[in-house]
């Protein structure tokens, strides 16, 4: 499909030179960081926006993991590290999974954390959409509304574990294409329908809101509130032309 799309296949370019430094930079955020990381922004969430928002970030990572692993099953795709191994051999449930570059962070450290979980996960085609890509864009979003002025630090940390998943071949270009969607597509929904109470400058923690307010995008579209005359003309609307 890569191939196809752009006219390489960007998960085996990345993950053709290999180093000891790249194999510790890839394996620190896709083997530690994503784990931790979901925890950390929960409580950053609790602490620093508004009630009630842990909640909606609860729905929208919840659902997203949800949505993400039934599709996985529906529609079965085998990681890159599928291809190195068996070539185009037809896949089936019998077989084995892979550690893939991570059987080297084993090696390098000299104990098991990922080659027997691996190869004895349940779950050895589901790469397809990527959840690591996912949990890291919705944890970014909601890093961004946290603190937006630094949002530019969250891509760059999105950006960095879409590369470790291509060069320890767990995953292709497309994969993380769907997760890093599935993401946003929850992230802005919560928001959408009104979840999520809006964040104030003036306020640094829950505790500074004595009320909260949420977005209603129906009221707050100006179309929405204009007047019209009987031609169906704009009936002249200062606050209308402001908000234009």
């Amino acid at each position: 499909m890569e191939t196809i799309l752009y006219g390489d296949n960007l998960s085996e370019l990345l993950a053709s030179y290999k180093a000891t430094v790249l194999d510790v930079l890839a394996w620190f955020p896709y083997g530690i960081i994503h784990f931790a990381l979901p925890f950390i922004v929960a409580v950053l969430i609790w602490l620093f926006a508004p009630p009630t928002s842990l909640r909606s970030f609860g729905f929208a990572f919840g659902y997203m993991n949800l949505i993400g692993v039934i599709i996985q099953n529906l529609f079965a795709t085998a990681p890159p590290w599928y291809k190195i191994l068996h070539g185009l051999e037809k896949a089936n449930y019998s077989m084995n999974g892979s550690p893939g570059g991570l059987g080297r962070i084993d090696d390098l450290f000299g104990f098991d954390m990922y080659t027997t979980t691996f190869t004895n996960s349940p779950l050895i085609f589901g790469a397809f959409p990527s959840l690591h890509s996912a949990c890291a864009t919705m944890d970014a979003l909601w890093l961004s509304y946290l603190f937006p002025k630094i949002s530019w630090v969250f891509c760059i940390y999105v950006f960095w574990l879409w590369w470790c998943t291509m060069y320890l071949t767990h995953h292709y270009f497309m994969d993380l294409v769907l997760g890093s969607s599935l993401a946003i597509s929850f992230f802005y929904f919560v928001h959408i329908v009104g979840w999520v109470p809006k964040k104030s400058n003036g306020h640094l923690s829950r505790f500074s809101y004595e009320s909260l307010h949420y977005h209603d995008i129906f009221s707050e579209d100006p179309i929405n509130n204009i007047e019209v005359d009987d031609a169906g003309f704009i009936i002249d609307d200062d606050e209308f032309i402001a908000n234009s």
